[in-house]
């Protein structure tokens, strides 16, 4: 009896090993094929985030960042908005107010904002403001290009963000509400090192 369970014992450390191993084998990465290197985003189709008062969509969009190793489970990206339209009214601005996006290779992005800030933007008397939140799904990234020329489509189609609405003209009310959708806004983003010069990039 003592001998069988010492049996069953080691099948099941055995197996959990295997179990870590696999996981690890599985993690998904950024990867360069030199480092540091700096990422930008150059997007496809206008951004838009919609909450309970409506959709903001954005025809100008940036994003940059800094890889500092060849692989790495997450990339912190700087975002810049312009030529937005909200509620009928063009030309609205979308304050970052020092908030970044934390993007994960597995599918997942986070929101990062300083202590009391918030992303914010405002018009026809209705104010909507996103704050830190984690593991928002899902983004979906495509590696395009072959050796030389390597870069990466990502595809934002992130559901369940929070939000707050203020102002006595929004739809749907005021309050904080957890139905935010970003997406679509598919965005290439490219690796380059110091002078400019391109850096193969890739998600695997």
């Amino acid at each position: 009896m003592t001998r069988t369970l010492k049996l069953i014992g080691l099948a099941g450390m055995a197996m959990l090993a295997m179990t870590a191993m696999a996981a690890s084998a599985q993690a998904v990465e950024f990867h360069a094929a030199s480092a540091p290197v700096t990422v930008t985003g150059n997007q496809e189709e206008a951004h838009k985030f919609t909450a309970n008062a409506g959709t903001i969509s954005c025809n100008t969009a940036t994003f940059h960042g800094e890889q500092e190793s060849t692989t790495t489970e997450t990339l912190t990206i700087t975002a810049a908005y312009s030529n937005c339209k909200f509620l009928g009214v063009v030309g609205v601005p979308v304050e970052m107010n020092g908030c970044d996006y934390v993007f994960h290779a597995g599918g997942t992005a986070d929101v990062v904002c300083p202590e009391g800030k918030k992303i914010t933007f405002e018009a026809e008397g209705c104010k909507v403001s996103i704050g830190s939140q984690n593991a928002l799904s899902e983004v979906k990234y495509t590696n395009i290009g072959g050796e030389g020329s390597k870069d990466v489509t990502v595809t934002p189609n992130v559901n369940g963000i929070e939000y707050t609405q203020t102002g006595l003209l929004c739809l749907g009310g005021q309050g904080t509400f957890k139905n935010g959708h970003y997406g679509p806004g598919a965005t290439t983003v490219v690796g380059e090192d110091e002078f400019g010069g391109h850096i193969d990039v890739w998600v695997e």
